[in-house]
């Protein structure tokens, strides 16, 4: 099953670029009740949503200032499970798509990519211009 990765890295405010990437999302409801949940200047908090039908699951963490939301496709909901394992040993991965992207790859012994080798780096945050 080949995996792909979508991220969404948005401030408090920006309620339209939200709307836009949650509509590509399963769960985006469940997702938007945990975002909304959350009071205003709150320390990081965290939590993982998984889909089985799309076979997707979706790491969501937010700060008091930005919220940030990584959707994998293509997982077994017990990869996904060691994905939650380890960003809870790494929490700085949730905000950063090539250090979360390393551990997609360890937990599933490949590439991300097909046909291309572990730590090629393609993937991007949602709404954001290519680096």
């Amino acid at each position: 099953m080949s995996v792909r990765i979508l991220g969404l890295r948005a401030g408090l405010n920006e309620q339209q670029k939200k709307a836009d990437f949650f509509a590509l999302i399963p769960d985006a409801e469940q997702i938007q009740q945990f975002l909304r949940a959350r009071r205003p200047g709150s320390p990081l908090s965290h939590r993982y949503f998984f889909d089985d039908e799309s076979s997707a699951a979706s790491y969501v963490a937010g700060t008091g200032q930005r919220e940030v939301c990584i959707t994998v496709w293509g997982l077994e909901r017990v990869q996904a499970d060691e994905i939650e394992a380890v960003l809870k040993l790494n929490p700085g991965a949730r905000f950063s798509m090539p250090a979360f992207q390393d551990i997609v790859e360890e937990v599933l012994h490949a590439s991300v990519h097909a046909g291309r080798p572990r730590g090629t780096r393609l993937s991007q945050w949602y709404g954001e211009p290519a680096k």
